[in-house]
């Protein structure tokens, strides 16, 4: 609802979703702009891509020097390495039994569960993060969600086993999320923020707004807020 809200009060003739930018070009008049549909002339650019995305998929005319590309290569995206696994049931089945929802496992493909029901208490739901390599992944998704399921029968029932729907989600193979760098795994939450030498790309017109530029909550959705924040303040 928040971003249809944002969406509304922005003409039609201002939105070109769906399209995406492959090269940016610094001009006397401004920054043209290519997309996958068309060019656009702009003063400012603001980017919320992943900073590797940003490095990797979208060509800067100049080009930017080796530093500030090396610094976006850097920058880890947090999460996009990951898949989910989500089961959505007719109702919450496992509270009856006094069981939370939550679980930690090291035996099962999901490392991390946790209880994702609506709050009104209708339909019960789990998801899972797994915890295979993101290389090993991409072979095995439907061996993999079948995994999925009978571990959410050993740790929570036979009722585990009769979802509605099942969902199955591989950040890791989606193109406007991760690089073959985001394959190898994290040992812990990076620290994120704006690197010195990104602060002036162009005379500062290309801010760099994506969660990774957040000191305090990079890679989360405060973060996301933050950058978007100190973008609004920085636009011409």
């Amino acid at each position: 609802s928040l971003v249809e809200g944002i969406l509304s009060r922005i003409p039609l003739q201002k939105l070109c979703s769906n399209e995406a930018v492959t090269r940016l070009e610094l001009t006397h008049e401004g920054i043209n702009v290519t997309t996958s549909q068309r060019q656009l002339l702009v003063q400012d650019v603001v980017l919320a891509a992943p900073p590797r995305l940003v490095a990797r998929k979208i060509e800067f005319l100049p080009p930017l020097d080796q530093q500030k590309h090396k610094a976006l290569e850097n920058i880890p995206t947090w999460m996009a390495g990951q898949a989910k696994f989500f089961a959505v049931y007719e109702k919450p089945f496992w509270r009856a039994k006094g069981l939370s929802g939550d679980g930690i496992s090291r035996l099962g493909p999901m490392v991390e569960i946790h209880d994702a029901s609506p709050s009104d208490a209708g339909e019960g739901a789990l998801f899972g993060f797994l915890g295979v390599p993101a290389m090993y992944r991409a072979a095995q998704e439907e061996e993999l969600q079948h995994a999925c399921l009978q571990q959410l029968v050993q740790m929570f029932g036979a009722e585990a086993g009769f979802p509605t729907q099942t969902f199955y989600r591989d950040w890791y193979s989606q193109p406007f999320v991760a690089t073959e760098a985001d394959g190898i795994p994290l040992g812990s939450h990076p620290a994120y923020g704006l690197p010195a030498v990104l602060v002036n790309i162009w005379d500062e017109r290309i801010i760099l707004a994506s969660t990774e530029m957040s000191s305090e909550h990079g890679g989360l959705l405060e973060g996301a807020l933050e950058g978007a924040e100190r973008a609004f303040r920085r636009i011409r």
